[in-house]
């Protein structure tokens, strides 16, 4: 009796009563909602509430994010508008946590966001172009944002909708796009654009990208999870896949949305001024010192043929730019050189990567760490 599974009722008690004396009802939750997606929002005839406006009463932000991914806007689709039975107005998730923002601030600021990315990218599947504008003049940071449950990109939308006109419209000076997004699918704008044989697109992505490649030290490989895991000794398991959601103590460390990326991308594109070189893009912050775990004077320097372009660069940190030494997985599922994100983290809250927000938690990344002394002892790393 104790693996069967719980009722809606169950579940619902359990998030109501704060998910008190029962430490496994984080994953229990999940796995009743995976099973039974459309009960996340739904409200019994006898209740008021639903189980997911109970989550975010109690402040369970990492479960809720947990939830998040597990719908699309293909075929298991959300609505994070949902409200209560509440008299005399029902409440949304974004109701409740502004009435809990001085416990659950944090949650209060990730649901914010997420509502303005829902607007936005409502606004562009719509092809609402004023609504666009006005939410861009406000906060262009939005361009390269979306909701975790939605597949593409505003860069992917506009390929769709197919005018390169509207891509060089907001392809602005101080707010450009990033090439290096992808979409459910996996695929870039670029890919996009090959698959619907739209050549204006084909055209100047390559010219963006070449013009990003051409910087040297800056350049960017577009390099799958897969291609990591196709290399590694061992399995590679992100934090996105763990089993087991932190503690509301935990989740109280995800970090307020700021500004997002502000370091920028290698891969954001420069705008439409085709006559001009696009300007440097400056490096993320660099970590003034990196622990090292072997002397130099002992490693082998590899050729060029030895290590491809593509795993050398999975191997690099990108805010280092040094192969790693200690190696972590942050909470954006992305792997950094722990001195380096910790550092980071000091002054900014979103991926460097995914644009998305991050907090403090990070998890070795044993993986990464037993390729590197591999290909070490085989003279191919220095």
């Amino acid at each position: 009796m104790a693996n069967a599974e719980l009722t809606y009722e169950q579940i619902y008690l359990k998030v109501k009563n704060g998910f008190t004396g029962d430490s496994s009802i984080w994953d229990r939750t999940y796995e009743y909602i995976r099973l039974h997606p459309k009960d996340l929002f739904f409200i019994t005839p006898h209740r008021i509430w639903s189980i997911g406006h109970q989550i975010i009463y109690h402040g369970n932000l990492k479960l809720f994010q947990r939830l998040l991914e597990l719908y699309n806007d293909k075929d298991n689709l959300i609505d994070i508008h949902s409200t209560t039975k509440d008299k005399p107005h029902g409440k949304t998730i974004l109701d409740i946590a502004n009435e809990r923002k001085e416990y659950y601030k944090d949650q209060y600021d990730y649901i914010k966001r997420l509502y303005d990315q829902d607007k936005f990218i409502e606004a562009c599947r719509k092809e609402d172009w004023p609504t666009i504008d006005a939410i861009l003049e406000k906060d262009p940071t939005l361009k390269n944002e979306k909701p975790p449950y939605c597949s593409n990109y505003f860069i992917h939308i506009l390929v769709y909708y197919g005018d390169i006109r509207k891509f060089d419209e907001y392809n602005i000076q101080n707010q450009p796009f990033r090439l290096d997004l992808q979409n459910v699918d996996g695929k870039t704008g670029l890919d996009l654009a090959k698959e619907t044989k739209n050549q204006d697109f084909i055209t100047e992505f390559e010219r963006l990208l070449k013009s990003v490649r051409e910087r040297g030290p800056k350049k960017e490989y577009h390099v799958r999870e897969e291609e990591l895991r196709e290399y590694s000794p061992h399995t590679h398991t992100e934090n996105n896949n763990q089993s087991t959601v932190p503690s509301r103590t935990t989740t109280q460390l995800v970090q307020s949305p700021a500004l997002p990326l502000v370091q920028p991308s290698p891969l954001l594109t420069q705008p439409p001024v085709r006559q001009s070189e696009p300007r440097p893009v400056q490096p993320p912050p660099q970590s003034t010192q990196l622990p090292a775990r072997q002397s130099e004077s002992t490693l082998v320097q590899p050729t060029a043929t030895e290590v491809s372009p593509q795993l050398l660069k999975k191997l690099t940190c990108k805010l280092t730019k040094k192969i790693f030494v200690d190696p972590v997985i942050a909470s954006d599922g992305k792997t950094y050189e722990r001195s380096a994100i910790r550092q980071y983290l000091t002054d900014n809250r979103f991926s460097p990567q995914t644009g998305e927000p991050m907090n403090d938690e990070f998890t070795d990344d044993i993986a990464t760490t037993d390729l590197i002394r591999t290909l070490r002892k085989q003279n191919k790393l220095p």
